[in-house]
């Protein structure tokens, strides 16, 4: 442990302290009670001994134990209390650590996103433990100050009974005596304590090195409940493939469990050696000094179990030590991602009311961590009252150019500007309300389909935007998929795309965006959504990419892409007779039709 380390751990706990101050007060709180319960039904034990074995009265004794068990009940009850809510909190930690890490995750840069780093950050962030990271570290911290509390309590109860019983007669009651059997425990508990980080460590390695057995294990939990991947392999005929590669990894995952297992039974079976020696020496030295009459058999009782009580919570200590190391690497990593910043969060914030043109000067981008670029000095104006088709080959730039119209990439180099404003100091969140998008890859959730749409949007407005789109139900308490809901409706990808195109174009924006907006359509279907494109849009501006040139002729503008830049622009009528790349596309797909 390092001072980073502790200062991760106390980061951690701090965040934990200020969203939930309860949950550290009740771990505290049980630490001390736990260890100091303990010691109470020691020093109640010895007590009763001498009690009896002096000759004190029966009531005496009675009083004794009343006062004694009415302390223990309300240590019972302050320790019960405090357990119930440490239980509760400690059984979904694991799933509060999530739902911050999805808001989080929904809340910073979409380019974040792209950036493999940010990728396996938020996956380590996640951690191996069932409690998660934040249990880990309350678990691990719990049984530190329960070890700091036992070092502090046996102090208080063996110094004083050890100088009292100091007689420099016998050797066995000597303050020598007393220091080599002191010295002997610490010794004995040190390395039963070393010996818990050595094999923690150890088990911990063993997992580590195989990382990615773990990584492909989560791959196939999540690829086994695809219902997509379950039809490919099988229309593929590569469930043996898939079947080998499973085995495999799950004979490596045997292997190293064997291995981790086998360290903590080393562990187990060295600290039994080491705390059965204490044991002897504890037992032999109480006994004899009882014998002896150097000391009562009852505090010989308390002497004896109490350091016997130290010894067990050092090895505990031990085995803390060995998991907070690794606790302090997750916890780092969960600060890191729940502290990533805006990349732009120092720029000037410019309200937007309305959007009439979209220049880009100049711009060339390339993904993160990638050395070609994607889009290479762009130039063009979009004029949002226009209708405007984005065409081109596979890998030409298109989708990244209306990625970065929206403003969900921004280290680009060159400019673009939205009425002449950078658009970088623009209000995001007012910027995307004035925009209108279908993705490709949209996303329509598996909930009912009026719980996809603006929850102010009338249903009166839904079933006509649905209409327009050529879905006509006669419900919107449908549930879409059976995932959530399993009186669900597994609606066919082309639904979902009418879904999709009928709560953009409900959207009361500026422009609308589209991107492959009819690639699950059939052909009919297809057709009517490009005829009656400008009524679906309400008379508003569309920018829409497809691969599909017959659809272009309605557009007032048709800007091609090629290897990232920009090639041609003008109307289908003047592109058609130009040679260049919009010709041979559309010759292309005429004798498709031939």
């Amino acid at each position: 442990m390092n001072k980073n380390d502790w200062l991760c751990i106390w980061l951690l706990l701090k965040d934990t302290y200020y969203k939930d101050k309860k949950r550290v007060i009740s771990m505290i709180v049980l630490a001390f009670i736990e260890v100091f319960h303990v010691y109470i039904g020691i020093f109640l034990l010895g007590n009763l001994v001498d009690l009896f074995s002096k000759g004190y009265s029966f009531e005496r004794v009675v009083t004794i134990v009343a006062a004694a068990f009415l302390f223990e009940y309300l240590c019972t009850f302050i320790q019960k209390e405090a357990q119930k809510y440490y239980d509760t909190k400690l059984d979904y930690t694991k799933d509060i650590e999530t739902k911050y890490m999805n808001e989080k995750a929904m809340e910073f840069d979409y380019e974040y996103l792209e950036e493999p780093e940010v990728a396996d950050l938020r996956y380590r962030s996640f951690g191996k433990s069932y409690y998660g990271i934040t249990g880990w570290c309350l678990m691990t911290t719990k049984s530190l100050i329960k070890g700091f509390f036992s070092i502090v309590i046996t102090g208080i109860v063996v110094s004083p009974m050890i100088i009292q019983n100091v007689n420099e007669d016998s050797f066995i009651s000597s303050r020598i005596c007393a220091i080599i059997l002191l010295g002997c425990v610490l010794l004995f508990t040190f390395l039963n304590y070393k010996a818990g980080i050595y094999y923690t460590r150890k088990a911990k390695e063993e997992i580590n090195r195989v990382e990615n057995l773990y990584n492909r294990k989560q791959y196939y939990l999540e690829k086994f409940s695809d219902i997509e991947f379950q039809k490919d392999i099988r229309i593929s005929s590569l469930q043996d493939t898939v079947l080998y590669d499973v085995n495999r990894m799950f004979d490596g995952l045997k292997e190293v469990e064997y291995e981790h297992g086998a360290c903590f039974i080393k562990r187990e079976h060295v600290g039994g050696v080491l705390v059965g020696l204490n044991c002897a020496l504890v037992y032999l030295y109480t006994g004899i000094s009882a014998f002896m009459g150097s000391m009562t058999v009852g505090s010989a009782l308390i002497l004896a179990s109490s350091i016997l009580q130290f010894s067990t919570q050092m090895v505990h200590l031990g085995a803390a030590f060995g998991n907070i190391k690794s606790a302090a690497m997750f916890a780092k990593d969960y600060l890191d991602f729940m502290g990533l910043k805006d990349k732009n969060s120092s720029c000037e914030i410019r309200d937007v009311n309305s959007i009439k043109k979209i220049e880009f000067d100049h711009v060339s981008f390339k993904y993160p961590d990638e050395q070609e670029y994607v889009l290479m000095d762009v130039c063009l104006t979009i004029d949002t009252d226009e209708t405007i088709a984005i065409v081109g080959q596979n890998g030409s730039g298109k989708t990244t150019l209306i990625k970065l119209l929206c403003g969900l990439y921004q280290d680009y180099e060159g400019q673009i500007k939205v009425d002449g404003v950078d658009l970088k100091k623009l209000n995001k969140e007012e910027y995307w309300k004035r925009l209108s998008i279908v993705f490709q890859d949209y996303n329509i959730l598996d909930f009912s389909i009026r719980e996809n749409f603006n929850e102010g949007e009338s249903d009166k407005n839904i079933f006509t935007a649905l209409k327009k789109s050529g879905l006509e139900i006669d419900s919107l308490d449908y549930k879409v998929g059976k995932n959530v809901y399993s009186d669900g409706i597994n609606f066919s990808g082309g639904e979902r795309q009418k879904m999709a195109i009928a709560r953009s174009i409900l959207k009361n924006a500026c422009a609308v965006i589209m991107d492959e907006p009819t690639a699950a359509l059939d052909p009919i279907a297809e057709n009517e959504i490009y005829r009656g494109f400008s009524n679906l849009i309400n008379g508003r501006g569309g920018i829409y990419i497809s691969h599909r040139l017959s659809s272009c002729q309605f557009c007032q503008k048709i800007i091609v892409f090629n290897g990232g830049k920009v090639v041609q622009q003008g109307n289908h009528e003047q592109l058609v007779k130009m040679e260049g790349d919009y010709q041979k596309l559309w010759n292309a797909q005429c004798q498709c039709y031939q």
